[in-house]
């Protein structure tokens, strides 16, 4: 399938996608971390649209960079911190044969 840069570069201006819920704790979720507080878009002067909700700015070349930025947090807030809550690594086994 093959889209536009028109297309490609609207697709990259929509709406923001919250942050994956692993990372918070309950309180975390409760203020909502996982959020877009704020976000920014570097993408060709051309394509520049200064409508929608994100914040453009012009790349220096042909690529487009999008950045979502939360709300400043605590480590009570972010799920990394909070012992009770890290997350195990799976224990990975490999067939015979396999490094």
């Amino acid at each position: 399938m093959r889209i536009s840069d028109a297309q490609f570069f609207k697709g990259a201006l929509g709406p923001a996608t919250p942050f994956v819920e692993d990372l918070w704790t309950d309180q975390g979720m409760q203020d909502r971390c996982h959020l877009v507080a704020r976000s920014l878009a570097w993408i060709p002067a051309s394509r520049v649209d200064k409508r929608g909700a994100v914040e453009t700015r012009a790349s220096l070349g042909d690529a487009g960079v999008r950045v979502d930025i939360s709300r400043p947090c605590t480590p009570v807030q972010i799920a990394l911190f909070d012992a009770r809550i890290r997350a195990v690594r799976p224990k990975v086994v490999a067939s015979e044969g396999w490094v």
